[in-house]
């Protein structure tokens, strides 16, 4: 691809792009709200396009009805009252349809669709909409469209953008529905007390007591939630301790000990994993209180224990996705620029490496002549050659575009760098089988750390340099960074 006067401009909207995915994931972690986590989502996507409309639409029961469920920069009697029925003829229609983000850069020259009166009315000219998936089998959630009252592009990476962010909005409304399956568990309990094992135990939850002067647990509900081992009954501390995981055990014992000191109020809250004989690893949620004598003595402790796997898991979704590329599953700019900063302190304790800047060459016409979907699935290609190339101790990142870079540990001299280099180049030269070939080249830039920069922005500029020559010169080539360039 050649270069574009744009390319620090572009950078700096891939740089807002991931701080918009970060800012969002740190958002949905803390709020419990989904019409205020919807809400949020449609001002930062509407931000970081430079829009000022968006909106959620949420499909209804029926499948064939979408709810404006939160949306910013509308009228009053839209968000939460409009409706549209999905159809062929509609943009959203044809994203539910083919799960692949529709752009109308400009609706008065589009023919593939018909737009409801109520986008009209607001001035909408143009609309990008983005599938936002369920998970685990469920229907999608709905639809994610970015409305402009004027004119917009709506770029590939635009659109790649909008489709890591739908993913990350799923993961937040699936984490809320964990959490409120969970609270509606809880609340179940309370119907009656001769209902509350049986719950309990649906839930994945237990109650349990320990008596610390015979140091033993009795479990009155939900023992194999707890642990799912042939232990006792009443297991005795040692015995619970070999069920949890051996990385967990001191969190646990530490609480264990602050909960019976004399001078502490005597409460209990710990999250652990426990390994099941099958060797799966499942997380707890345990909480207690200790009961005092007269005197002040431990008596006893007695609390709840609840699996909280899948909270935690969906928890961890939103931080994976929020660090990697939602299409390649590379690391994206924000976590390849924590790992360069982690690169360069070793470079400068003696640990040299090598920074790689990688770019296709031909990609655009691949994309102009063989489409989008085309270039995403060569783009995978590149990703899991790179993978294949490199080994598990360095760094393989997609900034954005058809760029990627890869951070070599371990150098020892700039002929280990030019080795992978000249690997990288034959490989990534041969055609790329999906379901027929195609074929494009590579150039590279590669800078040498401490020896070309000790900061992040100054050793990427070095190896955007290199790149810049080595696409200068000729295709299918690597330069190294010079000072003269």
């Amino acid at each position: 691809m050649d270069q574009e006067p744009s390319e620090h401009d572009e950078l700096r909207e891939l740089l807002q792009q991931q701080t918009t995915l970060t800012q969002f994931g740190e958002f949905a972690l803390h709020s419990g709200s989904l019409d205020e986590i919807l809400t949020e989502a449609c001002r930062l996507i509407g931000t970081a396009l430079g829009t000022d409309l968006a909106k959620v639409m949420e499909m209804r029961e029926d499948g064939e009805t979408l709810l404006v469920r939160a949306g910013v920069g509308w009228n009053p009697g839209v968000v939460g009252v409009v409706t549209l029925k999905v159809s062929d003829v509609t943009s959203e229609g044809h994203a539910l349809k083919t799960g692949q983000p529709t752009a109308s850069p400009d609706v008065s020259q589009e023919t593939r669709f018909s737009y409801p009166a109520f986008l009209i009315e607001h001035g909408v000219q143009a609309i990008a909409n983005v599938l936002i998936p369920g998970s685990n089998g469920r229907p999608p959630f709905g639809i994610l469209q970015i409305d402009s009252r004027k004119p917009h592009p709506f770029t590939t990476d635009n659109l790649n953008f909008l489709r890591s962010y739908a993913n990350l909005v799923a993961a937040a409304v699936d984490r809320l529905r964990v959490l409120d399956e969970l609270h509606q568990r809880e609340t179940r309990l309370d119907d009656s007390e001769a209902r509350l094992g049986r719950a309990i135990s649906a839930a994945g939850m237990g109650t349990w007591e320990w008596d610390p002067s015979g140091d033993k647990l009795h479990f009155f509900a939900g023992r194999e939630a707890l642990h799912r081992h042939d232990v006792g009954v009443q297991p005795s501390l040692p015995e619970l301790q070999q069920v949890v995981h051996h990385e967990d055990w001191p969190g646990v014992a530490a609480a264990l000990d602050r909960a019976f000191r004399d001078d502490q109020e005597g409460s209990l809250a710990a999250e652990f994993r426990v390994v099941l004989p099958d060797h799966t690893t499942r997380w707890l949620l345990v909480t207690g209180s200790v009961e005092r004598t007269l005197a002040g003595t431990a008596s006893c402790m007695a609390g709840f224990t609840q699996d909280i796997t899948a909270s935690r898991d969906a928890e961890e979704r939103i931080l994976y996705m929020a660090q990697h590329d939602g299409l390649t599953g590379l690391l994206n700019r924000r976590a390849l620029h924590e790992r360069l900063e982690i690169a360069l302190l070793r470079s400068q304790r003696g640990e040299g490496c090598a920074i790689l800047a990688i770019d296709l060459d031909r990609f655009k016409h691949v994309n102009d002549t063989l489409g989008h979907a085309v270039g995403d699935a060569v783009l995978c290609s590149v990703a899991s050659r790179l993978l294949e190339i490199t080994r598990e101790t360095d760094v393989v990142a997609r900034p954005g575009g058809d760029e990627f870079i890869v951070i070599q540990f371990g150098l020892h001299q700039p002929r280990d760098a030019e080795i992978l280099a000249t690997r990288i180049v034959a490989l990534l030269s041969q055609p790329h089988e999906i379901g027929f070939e195609v074929s494009t080249g590579v150039s590279i830039g590669i800078a040498l750390a401490p020896v070309n920069g000790t900061n992040v922005e100054q050793i990427l500029l070095c190896a955007d340099l290199a790149l810049y020559v080595a696409k200068s010169d000729a295709k299918d080539r690597f330069r190294f960074f010079n000072p003269g360039m």
